[in-house]
C-alpha cells in the first residue's frame, strides 16, 4: 500500500479546526497535535500553514483568541468559535458530509476500508 498522501482537499482545514474548537479553546501547538492525532498521522500541517489558516479564519470573524498559558506554563495564544464559527462548522459540516457520501457512492463498495481487492 502506497503511503498516505499528507495533503488536504481546499477547505477541509477550516471545517476540521471548527470541529476541534467546538469542544472548547485551544492554542495551535494543541490543535496541531489534535489534528495530527485523530487523523491517525494523515492530517499533519506546517505549523505555518496552521497559523495562517487560524488569522485567516480570526479576520473572517470565525474565531476569537485571547492570550494565556499552555500546559507548559508557555503563554500561547487560544482561539475558540464565535457564534459565526457555529453556524460556519454546521453548513460546512453537513456539505463534507454530503461530499463523502457522494464519493463512496461513485468508488462503491469494493472501495470500502477493509473490503478486499
Amino acid at each position: 500500500m502506497p503511503p498516505a498522501d499528507r495533503s488536504i482537499l481546499p477547505g477541509t482545514l477550516e471545517v476540521l479546526v471548527l470541529r476541534l474548537l467546538r469542544e472548547g479553546p485551544a492554542h495551535g501547538f494543541a490543535l496541531s497535535r489534535a489534528l495530527r492525532e485523530r487523523s491517525e498521522g494523515v492530517v499533519a500541517l506546517t505549523d505555518g500553514a496552521l497559523y495562517q489558516a487560524l488569522h485567516r479564519m480570526q479576520d473572517e470573524g470565525l474565531l476569537s483568541s485571547e492570550w494565556g498559558h499552555a500546559e507548559t506554563g508557555k503563554r500561547a495564544k487560544f482561539y475558540r468559535l464565535t457564534t459565526r464559527g457555529h453556524g460556519r462548522l454546521q453548513a460546512e459540516a453537513a456539505a463534507w458530509h454530503r461530499f463523502a457520501a457522494a464519493v463512496a457512492r461513485v468508488l462503491g463498495p469494493e472501495y470500502a476500508p477493509g473490503a478486499e481487492s
